[in-house]
């Protein structure tokens, strides 16, 4: 499970009726990893039972600025 979180502060601008909005956002917060599924060929002894892969992204962070007018 992926926990996001967002951060969003608001400046008033003395122009008329601007304002600027500066965000920040995280993905994936607490980087846990979602592990694939093993490998399930019986066949091949050295790959059965072997996670090898994630399902998820890793942490990401987006930083963005935003003129309203």
């Amino acid at each position: 499970m992926n926990t996001d979180f967002s951060v969003i502060k608001r400046f008033a601008l003395p122009w008329e009726n601007m304002g600027l909005d500066f965000r920040v956002e995280m993905f994936n917060l607490f980087n846990h990893a979602q592990f694939g599924l093993p490998g399930s060929d019986i066949n091949a002894p050295a790959s059965f039972g072997l996670i090898s892969s994630t399902v998820n992204n890793p942490r990401l962070v987006q930083f963005g600025l935003k003129l309203t007018f």
